[in-house]
């Protein structure tokens, strides 16, 4: 995508596909874990009173924590 893009546009977005690409790499570490998000659905779509929230993965789990 950014080949074929022209010089200004890769410019002006510069700054925002640095931060994508530090993103993608860190997404594998951060990530909740297949198996937990499949348990979680079958969870929610299952049981007569499933949660409001299924919390999975690690930023949300700290994103709870400074909530509370």
């Amino acid at each position: 995508m950014v080949a074929n893009s022209s010089n200004e546009l890769r410019l002006l977005y510069a700054d925002h596909l640095a931060g994508s690409r530090r993103l993608l790499g860190r997404t594998p570490k951060i990530a909740a874990d297949p198996a937990r998000v499949t348990k979680a659905i079958d969870h929610a779509l299952t049981y007569s009173r499933p949660k409001r929230l299924y919390v999975l993965d690690t930023v949300s789990q700290i994103e709870k924590m400074a909530i509370a």
